[in-house]
């Protein structure tokens, strides 16, 4: 994740919390799928009624419950920091590195994408 992020200019220090959250969900998913593969999908629930008479039914197992959440949480993550399809529009460029520590395709990307600004402010003023 942050290869990926700071390849696109986009890591920041505040990202380290999210990041962090993103690694505990995922621990936790894994310990909770596994439990679902030993366990099963479905699994048996005996409950007792106000007589005392025990009866048994098939509930879906509360592990599962656990993965899926976590994974809601961590599409929501991925989302915020710019790793879907759909965030990663959403995700902002950090500041440019200093011009020595550029590459020359990269330099070249930033003197362009600052030409082109420079043309749309100039036209702009002319309207």
């Amino acid at each position: 994740m942050c290869a990926t992020l700071t390849a696109r200019r986009s890591l920041t220090d505040g990202d380290a919390e999210l990041i962090a959250l993103y690694v505990a969900l995922a621990a936790r998913r894994t310990r909770a799928l596994a439990a679902v593969e030993s366990e099963g999908l479905l699994i048996t629930e005996t409950r007792f009624g106000s007589n005392g008479e025990p009866s048994s039914r098939r509930i879906k197992n509360p592990h599962l419950v656990v993965a899926q959440e976590s994974e809601k949480t961590m599409l929501a993550i991925l989302d915020r920091l710019g790793l879907t399809p759909i965030g990663k529009d959403k995700a902002k460029p950090t500041r440019a590195r200093a011009a020595e520590e550029l590459t020359d395709d990269e330099a070249f990307e930033l003197w362009e994408s600052q030409q082109g600004a420079s043309q749309n402010d100039a036209a702009r003023r002319t309207h």
